[in-house]
Formats: C-alpha cells, sequence, structure tokens
C-alpha cells in the first residue's frame, strides 16, 4: 500500500524556505539602504595627463555648434551642479 504525504509533513521545508527568503530580502534591503546613504568620494586634482593649453587659446571656429548628448546619467553630469554638466560648459 502506497503511503500518502500529508499536508503538514512539508511544513520545515516549507518554514525554511520561507527564513531562507526572508533573510536575502533583509540582506538585499540592508545592502540597497546602505549604498543609498553612502556618500562617495567626488575626488581632487586632474581626471588625466597634463593637456597643453596653447591649442585652446585660439578660437576654432565661429560657427554655430550644437551639442548633442547621448548617454546616460555622467554625460548628464553625475554628482555635480546644474552648471557644471556638459551642456552648461
Amino acid at each position: 500500500m502506497a503511503r500518502t504525504l500529508k499536508w503538514y509533513s512539508f511544513r520545515w521545508r516549507f518554514a525554511l524556505l520561507v527564513l531562507l527568503l526572508i533573510a536575502w530580502a533583509s540582506g538585499y534591503a540592508g545592502y540597497r539602504l546602505y549604498m543609498a546613504v553612502t556618500p562617495y568620494d567626488m575626488g581632487t586634482g586632474p581626471a588625466g595627463p597634463a593637456v597643453a593649453k596653447a591649442p585652446f587659446d585660439v578660437i576654432w571656429s565661429r560657427e554655430k555648434v550644437m551639442l548633442v548628448g547621448i548617454g546616460d546619467s555622467i554625460t548628464n553630469g553625475l554628482g555635480a551642479s546644474k552648471k557644471h554638466n556638459y551642456f552648461a560648459l
């Protein structure tokens, strides 16, 4: 005769699964909260090698120029004020 499983025989597995899901969700939420409140260093100094100033002293063109920004938050000036993004400069 085949043994039939009762609904309550799997309760400990279900409880373990629920506890693991709660632990994972709590850890993930805690990590996201930690990353949201952690300030990032803005850094100081140049971002690359020194560039000669002479080529920039001469006006390259008197024509109108259209700046098209294709990108993401870095194009929009991540962490910078509105006057320091690409389009304001």
